[in-house]
């Protein structure tokens, strides 16, 4: 028995609910989640793939959930993953390694893993949620893998903007950053990507094999896919992959398209807090006038009248010191 047949042994240890909830659903979904992710990863790779004696990184993997799930296609594959979240991955290693693999990386990279020597990235909700360094991360991908090299990487598109966005796909999104600054232990920021804007971005670093975006809202998912190849061991710059082409109209559409979300969002942020500025007011000035009966009803009462002047006495002592 080979050591990942053993680990098919493990497949319903599950990590804390803690864990589970910092990559997305809970204990209740977290094997469903799992086996899905990895489907969809077999699903998007080259029918000529094969796993034997082949190196794969899954890059935020969390506690290794997809990973697991590959044991079956992967029984010849070395299999690393790498995620921000320590407690995550001190899970991983002590639950899954041997015979998988579990390395920490920083916010921004490098992972620490040697240039050039995997076959296969890929990466479930990462690149969602990526909105000012998301070509530190793609250059990353691309150190990372040999030359022939694959990815595969998850984007919010049609299927998802309802959901981050509130309102219907719009042919004009390029890419668009939404909920900046919201912290990662509530699901941090979100990004929505159209395929033009891929094929003219990320297409400047890889060759874009395939995408298939979620179309259907009915998907659980709701994500789409982008396979991409390394071609060259040559990269452009962080600046050349964020480059906007003015003279393209459709990054002008995308600009106009974010300016028009964000306002939208500013404003219903604005309304919200008014509303509970409101709110509160009325609370305060109900409890206020609740006050003012209660000291009427005391002024008033025979008790009140009767120790006038004792409290008489007491003003006029401590007037006097």
């Amino acid at each position: 028995m080979n050591a990942y047949t053993s680990l098919v042994r493990h497949l319903d240890v599950l990590p804390p609910n803690e864990l589970t909830s910092r990559i997305g659903g809970a204990e209740t979904d977290y094997a469903q989640i799992a086996a899905s992710q990895a489907a969809w990863l077999v699903e998007m790779l080259p029918r000529e793939w094969s796993w034997e004696g082949k190196r794969v990184l899954d890059f935020g993997c969390g506690t290794g959930r997809t990973m697991v799930r590959l044991h079956g296609e992967a029984e010849t594959a070395e299999l690393w993953g790498c995620d921000i979240d320590a407690p995550s991955i001190s899970w991983a290693e002590s639950h899954l390694s041997p015979p998988l693999n579990f390395v920490v990386n920083d916010e921004l990279p490098p992972v620490p893993l040697e240039s050039g020597t995997f076959d296969l990235a890929y990466g479930f909700s990462v690149f969602t949620h990526l909105v000012s360094t998301w070509t530190d991360w793609l250059l990353e991908m691309h150190r990372l893998l040999r030359v022939g090299g694959l990815g595969v990487f998850s984007f919010l598109g049609p299927g998802m903007i309802r959901d981050v966005a509130g309102r219907d796909w719009d042919e004009r999104v390029g890419m668009i950053g939404l909920d900046v600054g919201k912290p990662w232990s509530v699901g941090g920021p979100n990004v929505l990507h159209s395929e033009w804007w891929l094929r003219e971005h990320w297409g400047r670093v890889f060759d874009v094999r395939a995408i298939r975006p979620a179309t259907d809202v009915a998907k659980p998912q709701g994500h789409g896919f982008i396979l991409l190849e390394k071609t060259s061991s040559d990269a452009p710059s962080r600046a050349e992959l964020s480059r906007i082409d003015y003279t393209d109209r459709r990054e002008i559409a995308s600009l106009e398209l974010a300016v028009e979300i964000l306002q939208e969002r500013s404003a219903a942020l604005w309304k919200a807090a008014s509303g509970t500025i409101i709110v509160e007011t009325d609370d305060l000035r109900a409890e206020v006038e609740q006050l003012r009966h209660q000291l009427a009803a005391i002024a008033g009462s025979s008790t009140w009248r009767l120790t006038r002047p004792l409290r008489d006495t007491v003003t006029k002592i401590r007037g006097s010191r």
